[in-house]
């Protein structure tokens, strides 16, 4: 009985060890599968990072020359090729530097005719957020309401008692009598479509920024202001045939700049586009490649903007932020371009202005 017990154990045992010896070597091989799966795929996941794919090519000829415009920008790159479910060559084009990923992502839409992406500036996504305060809105309402009215024979009555002045031959005489607002009423009053079309586009845009940022009461008061400086500067060089919301738009716009300028912590700010929109725009106004401009009433609304907006960015901006230097260099450069105008107009109306027939 022990006997047979015993070679019972042995042939069990004899049987056993094949057994645990063929499962222990897959056990290892799976193992040492695991363990280069990981790091096969830490690899890949570590050349993700520092390799950049930009786009793929199937024309070896466009390979070249994609190749050539990167290195003449200095990028490095390579090119990974591989084959497509119809057994076609792909080209991989691949960044090293991530810094480089955006200039060779523009060689390579270039290349490929793809237009380049339009970003809406950060500025103007927060600007566009503001909701139409109510003055702008109704300031809007009334210029618009006023053309449409103009374009009636009733209307014309209307300009006349809204425009500066109904007698250019006598010096201010409504004024004179008492009708006050016929200082800052023209630039309420625009006389063509294109005319009132971008002038209540800028208006809004602008004003919007300030009323909403310095309160109605701020708002009206800098309208007013800058408005009745622009006319009374405009009619003194041409006389009372003028009138729109130019030189308030160009006070709105010389604020907001100086202010972001003097205070670098001010929440609103300009697009780069609309400054050199608005610049531009006002140098070919005043040189006269638009026409017949009101060139006075920007200059001034322009100067009066700025002043006012340096003032509110030194009062506004820390401590450490003020910079006087930066105040007295702007103030400037409003002055001198007030001065640059007057001095283009003066030879314009061959030297000699409106207000100089009543002296």
């Amino acid at each position: 009985m022990t006997s047979r017990f015993l070679a019972i154990k042995i042939e069990y045992l004899l049987d056993w060890t094949p057994r645990t010896c063929y499962l222990d070597a897959i056990a290892t091989n799976l193992f040492f599968l695991y363990h280069e799966a990981k790091r096969t795929i830490n690899y890949s996941l570590k050349m993700d990072q520092l390799m950049h794919r930009i786009g793929e090519l199937q024309d070896h000829e466009a390979v070249a020359e994609l190749g050539e415009g990167l290195t003449k920008k200095g990028i490095r790159y390579y090119i990974s090729q591989a084959m497509d479910e119809n057994h076609n060559k792909v080209y991989t084009v691949i960044i090293e530097n991530p810094e480089d990923v955006e200039e060779a992502t523009s060689v390579f839409n270039t290349l490929t005719g793809i237009p380049p992406s339009f970003e809406i500036p950060p500025e103007y996504e927060k600007i566009r957020s503001i909701k139409t305060p109510p003055i702008t809105k109704n300031f809007i309402i009334a210029c618009i309401l006023l053309y449409i009215f103009s374009l009636f024979p009733l209307g014309k009555e209307l300009v006349e008692l809204l425009s500066l002045s109904s007698k250019p031959k006598q010096f201010l005489s409504e004024i004179q009598d008492g009708q006050i607002w016929r200082l800052f009423t023209p630039m309420l009053l625009h006389f063509s479509i294109p005319h009132i079309l971008f002038n209540m586009i800028m208006f809004k845009e602008f004003g919007k920024v300030i009323e909403f940022s310095k309160g109605p009461s701020f708002f009206i008061y800098f309208i007013v202001t800058t408005g009745t400086l622009s006319n009374i500067a405009q009619y003194m060089i041409t006389g009372p045939f003028f009138g729109g919301m130019s030189g308030v738009i160009y006070a709105f716009f010389g604020f907001l700049w100086m202010q972001k300028v003097l205070n670098p912590d001010s929440e609103f700010s300009l697009p780069m586009g609309d400054l050199i929109l608005i610049i531009g725009w006002f140098f070919l106004c005043l040189f006269g490649v638009i026409g017949r401009i009101a060139n006075t009433a920007h200059a001034v609304g322009l100067v009066s903007g700025m002043l006012t907006g340096i003032f509110w960015g030194l009062k506004d901006s820390s401590e450490g932020n003020k910079s006087y230097k930066n105040a007295v260099l702007y103030a400037t450069l409003s002055f001198f371009l007030l001065g640059l105008t007057l001095f283009v107009e003066f030879h314009r109306f061959k030297r000699s202005f409106y207000f100089f027939n009543f002296f």
